[in-house]
């Protein structure tokens, strides 16, 4: 993955991995990516087996970080 081209499907198979779940457990949704000079910042909403998460990654020419997720209200600290 470079900058900018984390697919939602990409997005959806890092999280799934990170709650060890299968993909068809998560939904991705309101994703966001913005690009900065170390790469892209890309924040997402997703739904793991029903229940709701506030995520973020980051993606570069290097690779992608594994997903930082928090329930909702809580700090997302990237």
């Amino acid at each position: 993955m470079g900058i900018g081209t984390a697919s939602e499907d990409d997005i959806l198979q890092a999280t799934a991995k990170v709650f060890g779940v299968p993909a068809t457990s998560v939904k991705v949704s309101d994703v966001k990516k913005d690009d900065g000079f170390n790469g892209t910042q890309i924040f997402y909403a997703a739904l793991v087996q029903g229940k709701p998460f506030r995520c973020g990654m980051l993606s570069s020419f290097a690779g992608a970080s594994v997903p930082k997720c928090v329930k909702p209200g809580e700090p997302l600290n990237m």
